[in-house]
């Protein structure tokens, strides 16, 4: 899966934003929690929605593999 590297970098450094600005503004956390949950429900319908496989054909033969 080419994305999961960019995903996982994504969350990495909104972690390290939220380490480094949560002493200003204490409430960094929680509008990063709201944005990984909104996140994880964009997720979940992509994957069960928008990234289904085909339906199955039936054909005559193998094609090529015989």
């Amino acid at each position: 899966y080419d994305g999961a590297f960019s995903e996982h970098l994504e969350m990495l450094s909104q972690l390290g934003y939220v380490c480094l600005f949560s002493s200003a503004f204490p409430l960094a956390a929680m509008a990063a929690l709201l944005g990984n949950l909104l996140e994880l429900r964009g997720d979940a319908f992509k994957l069960c929605f928008v990234l289904q496989r085909p339906f199955g054909r039936r054909v005559s033969s193998i094609g090529t593999w015989q």
